[in-house]
């Protein structure tokens, strides 16, 4: 571990190793004005017994889930706008109206099945069955949008609606089958 100085500015600390490849390595641990010299050994023999086990001498951070509002935006800068559906300003009144507002701090991918469930019904209440179902529609499409560009994500309400009772026999269901001679 060696203290260094610049020539502007307060100096840091670093430790110089080889890796598990035997590259050598010079890592930067920190301002000499955030830590002491015994934090800044302590961290040195964190990130040599990193660099010897092949990893990279610092954790790195989580990334942030994407929020809502960014999805959104991401959905119509990439897949609205760019086939110029003559849907898109009432795709973006239903978003603005009806999701934005509820949603768009919250992380994406942590939005459940009960989640839609209850915005779906919140809206049903207040707006009646037809803007609560197109609602739903235009989640279904940002989530499947978003499962195309993700390597985990799986849409939560894939199969919404499926259980639904027809109110109309189906048409086929009339037909009769042809006797067996």
């Amino acid at each position: 571990m060696a203290p260094a100085c610049s020539r502007v500015g307060a100096g840091a600390f670093y430790v110089l190793c080889r890796d598990a490849f035997k590259k050598q390595r010079w890592v930067r641990l920190g301002s000499t004005a955030e830590m002491t010299l015994e934090q800044s050994r302590d961290k040195a023999r964190n990130v040599i017994r990193r660099l010897r086990e092949g990893l990279e001498p610092h954790e790195m951070p989580a990334p942030k889930p994407d929020s809502v509002a960014k999805v959104v935006e991401e959905y119509f800068k990439r897949f609205v706008e760019r086939r110029g559906l003559r849907s898109a300003a009432e795709k973006r009144r239903i978003f603005d109206r009806h999701i934005l507002p509820v949603w768009a701090d919250r992380p994406f991918t942590a939005i459940g099945r009960l989640d839609i469930t209850r915005l779906c019904d919140a809206v049903e209440d207040k707006h009646g069955a037809w803007v609560a179902d197109t609602v739903l529609v235009e989640l279904s499409s940002l989530a499947h949008w978003y499962a195309t560009r993700s390597d985990s994500y799986q849409p939560p309400f894939s199969d919404f609606g499926r259980h639904r009772t027809r109110r109309f026999p189906h048409p086929c269901s009339a037909i009769s089958k042809p006797r067996q001679p």
